[in-house]
């Protein structure tokens, strides 16, 4: 492949782009007006590039610092995320090849090579070598690109969620413009979006009993698991929920769920109801099952869970039997066991009834929790 020469002005050649007081240029595509950020703060890259950034022109809706997140394809590690593949560093001889070879490849097809027939096609995949390093680069800027696209309409279908606080509010999508030619998206922008910046913590950050008192953690966990029931009306799945990804607002520790890149949107697209939503059993499983999951993990915030009440647990022994059901509540910690549980001697035998049972008086809760509408705002 002959050498692409890239002009040493190049935005995609410069080094620290992102650099603690860099400017940048970005059009708000909504409105179609110039915005002038300075960056503040990159925080360690993942599936984007991640910037705290001062608004140097502010207007009404949009505040005077924010978060930018960048679909930039130079930095992070989408490509071992979501593929599953070990990335590659970038370097400028690396984007030298990827320009020269998607430009070549355009130059004798007259169109951009369809990556969806790379996906869709019923062949046998490509292996990696017969596969051109180019070609790789584009394939990685596409998985940066459906993470974008993704997350940006997962905002459009949030915007209740945004304006009671349950998510970031979002202000719209950008671009960086990088060539003054019309090549490629992949060459000739980089397309971000602009969001509310959240004052605090991440739930990872903090280490209940040590950054954060048990009291104070519980009534966070309170407030996660309310977080969770409120999500799922809206039909929108997040598919990647971990403590990492729950801000916690200064002063007042009210979560927040961020990062809504692997977000499955198929129930809000079908417009379906609150009530339809609720039922939905992915949805049960990413706003309650893994939150639940996540909060009793490692060295838990919520380590006593509310136990399950003896007429639910009851009416799962039908379908599960006794066994299934008293192997279940036995696996819970002694903790639990001993605060909230007793042992029926009654029951001869884990076949044959409800070992164990919930202390009288007892705060308990449904196996399935029945609908709740949202409260007015």
């Amino acid at each position: 492949m002959c050498r692409f020469t890239l002009d040493s002005s190049s935005p995609w050649i410069q080094s620290e782009p992102y650099k603690t007081g860099k400017n940048l240029l970005l059009t708000l595509a909504s409105h179609n007006q110039y915005i002038n950020v300075r960056v503040v703060k990159m925080y360690p890259p993942t599936n984007s590039v991640v910037l705290l950034v001062d608004n140097l022109n502010p207007s009404s809706n949009i505040p005077a610092q924010v978060i930018l997140k960048l679909a930039d394809r130079r930095f992070g590690n989408a490509r071992e995320e979501f593929l599953g593949e070990p990335a590659w560093p970038w370097t400028m001889d690396a984007e030298r090849d990827f320009q020269a070879g998607l430009r070549a490849y355009i130059q004798v097809h007259g169109h951009s090579p369809d990556l969806s027939l790379k996906v869709n096609s019923d062949d046998e995949p490509e292996e990696e070598e017969d596969v051109p390093t180019w070609m790789q680069e584009l394939e990685h800027w596409n998985t940066f690109h459906c993470v974008h696209q993704n997350e940006k309409m997962a905002y459009s279908y949030l915007k209740d969620a945004q304006l009671r606080g349950y998510v970031p509010r979002f202000f719209g999508a950008v671009r960086i413009a990088m060539s003054s030619e019309r090549v490629h998206p992949s060459i000739d922008h980089i397309d971000g979006l602009m969001m509310e910046y959240i004052p605090g913590r991440t739930m990872g950050e903090l280490e209940p009993g040590i950054d954060i008192s048990d009291d104070d953690a519980e009534e966070v966990s309170q407030k996660v698991l309310t977080l969770g029931r409120c999500l799922r009306h809206y039909g929108v799945a997040h598919n990647d929920i971990h403590l990492n990804n729950i801000m916690l607002r200064a002063p007042s520790n009210d979560p927040v769920l961020i990062d809504w890149g692997r977000a499955d949107i198929r129930n809000a697209e079908k417009n379906c109801s609150a009530e339809e939503n609720w039922e939905s059993t992915d949805l049960r499983q990413d706003f309650e099952l893994d939150i639940r999951k996540i909060l009793g993990h490692g060295r838990p915030w919520h380590p006593l869970r509310t136990p399950i009440s003896n007429e639910c647990r009851e009416e799962q022994a039908q379908q599960l039997g006794w066994k299934t059901i008293n192997s279940l509540v036995a696996s819970h910690t002694p903790e639990e066991l001993e605060k909230f549980y007793y042992r029926d001697h009654s029951v001869p035998d884990e076949n044959s009834g409800l070992l164990w049972k919930v202390k009288p008086n007892v705060k308990t809760r449904p196996s399935f929790r029945p609908f709740e509408p949202l409260h007015e705002t």
